[in-house]
C-alpha cells in the first residue's frame, strides 16, 4: 500500500499542495480529478518521490520510504507525465522498448506485449516506426502509456486522457480498464 500522511508542499513560498491524506491499496483504480493548478501533479510527483514533502511523510507497505524502498516502488509503477516524455532521437518502438531491453526481455516475449498493448491502445502498428515528431499528440499519449510499464502493473497517469482521441474516452476507455483488471487478476498472486 502507498500511503501520503498530511502532506504539503511549496515551491518559492507558492502553495502547491495544501496538507493531504491518501491511501492507495494494491489493486485498486484512483482517480484524481480537479482544476488546473490544484496539486494533481505534485501528488503524483511525492507518490514516486521525484520531490519531497516540505511536511508530512510518503508510506510504502506501512514504513517510510527508504532509498532502497523508491527503486522498488518505481518498477512497480508506471507515470505517464502530462507532455509525453518521449526521446526525440528514439522511435516509438524505441522508447517503448527501451526499458524491457535493458531488463534483458526476450525479443519474441517484448514483441507480443508490444503487439498487445499497441492493439489495447488504439495505437497503429505502423506508427511504432515513426518518431515522436512524425506523431500526433494523441499518438504521443498512447506511446507514454504503453511506455510507462511494460507489464501495465499500475499507472499513474497525469492527466494522459486529455490528448487521447475521443473515441478512446469514456466507453473507449473500458477496453483499457477491462485488460488492467483482468491483469490484476491473472497476475494477483505476484503483487
Amino acid at each position: 500500500m502507498l500511503e501520503l500522511s498530511d502532506v504539503s508542499k511549496s515551491f518559492a513560498g507558492t502553495t502547491a499542495l495544501h496538507s493531504t491524506d491518501l491511501a492507495i491499496r494494491p489493486g485498486a483504480t484512483t482517480v484524481l480529478i480537479g482544476p488546473s493548478g490544484c496539486g494533481k501533479s505534485t501528488l503524483l510527483r511525492l507518490m514516486i518521490c521525484l520531490i519531497q514533502p516540505d511536511t508530512g511523510s510518503v508510506l510504502f507497505e506501512g514504513s517510510p520510504l527508504a532509498s532502497s524502498d523508491v527503486i522498488e516502488l518505481r518498477h512497480r509503477m508506471g507515470y505517464v507525465i502530462q507532455d509525453g516524455g518521449l526521446f526525440p532521437h528514439l522511435t516509438a518502438r524505441g522508447n517503448v522498448c527501451l526499458l524491457a531491453r535493458h531488463l534483458r526481455w526476450e525479443s519474441r516475449r517484448l514483441d507480443n506485449r508490444l503487439d498487445e498493448l499497441a492493439e489495447l491502445t488504439h495505437f497503429p502498428v505502423d506508427g511504432l516506426d515513426r518518431f515522436p515528431a512524425q506523431l500526433s499528440g494523441g499518438q504521443k499519449q498512447r506511446v507514454s502509456l504503453i511506455n510507462s510499464r511494460p507489464q501495465l502493473l499500475s499507472f499513474l497517469d497525469d492527466e494522459i486522457i486529455d490528448a487521447l482521441a475521443y473515441h478512446l474516452r469514456g466507453p473507449g476507455d473500458r477496453p483499457v480498464c477491462g485488460q488492467r483488471r483482468r491483469y490484476r487478476r491473472q497476475h494477483a498472486a505476484t503483487q
